[in-house]
């Protein structure tokens, strides 16, 4: 079973308001549940990944319209 890196002392991160930043965001709650040591199936890390994309562009999205950017999310979903 995989074990938490040791070195990662943390589980949170920054993400940039820019919608380029959510797939590399995205890769980290991955790596991070899977630093966890958990038993996941792929089915249940593709659900998370599903899941922490949806809530990052929406955080991102909103962090965007709120800071003076574009509040139309239609092009970004």
């Amino acid at each position: 079973m995989a074990r938490r890196d040791p070195e990662r002392t943390k589980y949170g991160f920054t993400v940039a308001a820019a919608v380029d930043a959510v797939p590399a965001a995205r890769r980290q709650v991955i790596a991070l549940a899977q630093d966890l040591g958990l038993l996941l199936s792929d089915q249940t890390l593709e659900n998370v990944e599903l899941l922490a994309s949806e809530v990052i562009a929406n955080a991102v999205l909103r962090e965007c319209s709120m800071i003076g950017g574009s509040d139309d999310q239609g092009d970004a979903r």
